[in-house]
């Protein structure tokens, strides 16, 4: 009896944690898109809250309720100074992953991202929703035309991508060969020649050799 119920329990924190973790992916993704989300503000309470409870029915020692207690002073603190309320909200998820398998957590990322982007990238080539690319000043001394096929902007392209980059490496660094990592260099200079983004050439291709 009491271990179904503390199988319960730990289904219960299971189900808080990913919700709230699945949200905030999904805030990601569209604040990197071209939709606008009116309900930012509302989700990130939402989620604040499901990772409290995680936090609250997690078993924690004395001194790392210490310490998560004094991080969330000073993310209140930070909140009600400047009105900001990313630390405090850190400051939860990080205290909710306890229990939680890195692994797992990666492939959550991994794969909701790469769905999520391939999505929003796919509904802008074929003209249903999202501009394919921008046409603008970037600073350097002409108008260009740059590629970001639903995600906003260029550089948000790019950095989606390597966000995908490095969980893919993450998750299955052990199975790549040595002509793969030049297939994903060669991939990258060709999504340069679409985002013209140095930053996203530049930090995916320290990510490739460095991994």
């Amino acid at each position: 009896m009491k271990s179904l119920k503390i199988e319960k329990l730990n289904t219960i924190k299971m189900i808080c944690f990913y919700l709230a973790f699945l949200i905030e992916l999904g805030i990601v993704l569209i604040d990197k898109s071209d939709l606008i989300n009116p309900f930012e503000g509302r989700l990130f309470q939402i989620t604040f809250l499901l990772f409290g409870f995680k936090v609250f029915l997690t078993k924690y020692s004395n001194k790392e309720w210490l310490l998560i207690t004094g991080f969330v002073i000073l993310g209140a603190i930070s909140y009600f100074v400047t009105g900001r309320n990313e630390i405090i909200r850190v400051v939860m998820f990080v205290a909710a992953t306890k229990e939680i398998q890195a692994r797992q957590l990666m492939k959550v990322t991994f794969y909701t991202i790469l769905i999520g982007v391939t999505c929003t990238m796919a509904l802008s080539i074929l003209g249903i929703y999202g501009k394919q690319a921008v046409t603008a000043n970037y600073g350097r001394g002409s108008i260009e035309t740059r590629y970001c096929y639903g995600l906003g902007h260029p550089n948000s392209l790019h950095c989606m991508i390597w966000s995908i980059l490095v969980g893919g490496l993450y998750l299955y660094h052990q199975k790549i060969r040595k002509y793969q990592y030049i297939v994903l260099f060669l991939a990258n200079i060709i999504l340069y020649l679409f985002t013209t983004s140095r930053t996203g050439l530049i930090i995916v291709t320290f990510t490739i050799v460095f991994s």
